[in-house]
């Protein structure tokens, strides 16, 4: 059974995550997406709704986006999950890199390059 790439936007700026899901859902109506804006949700959601790809802030309350990328690559059922990290702090993307995420943009970012790098990481994924 093929099912749909799931997609979990995790921001703690509600705007930022809101904005991510209208260009992943005029990308493809399709994507099963889900949100969360602290990284303790996200770790929960990470189990519970298996993404294919996630979206990554970096500095959350709670949990930073660094304490989900490790969790990401440290469980075994979540080994082919891709993650974009999204920031505003360029400095920290080659720690991001380093940790296990994918690629990065930096906030704001410009829509063509995110639809650019979540059909290809999740045709990356899927092949």
């Amino acid at each position: 059974m093929n099912r749909q790439p799931r997609i979990l936007i995790v921001d703690d700026d509600k705007n930022v995550v809101e904005s991510v899901k209208i260009v992943l859902e005029t990308i493809d109506k399709n994507y099963d997406i889900d949100t969360a804006y602290d990284g303790i949700t996200a770790s929960v959601k990470l189990f519970d709704f298996q993404p294919d790809l996630v979206i990554l802030d970096i500095e959350m309350p709670g949990q930073s986006g660094a304490g989900v990328c490790k969790q990401i690559k440290m469980h075994r059922h979540l080994e082919n999950t891709k993650i974009l990290i999204l920031t505003g702090n360029k400095h920290r993307i080659s720690e991001m890199i380093s940790l296990g995420a994918d690629t990065a943009l930096v906030k704001p970012m410009d829509i063509r390059d995110l639809e650019h790098l979540v059909t290809s990481l999740l045709h990356r994924q899927c092949a």
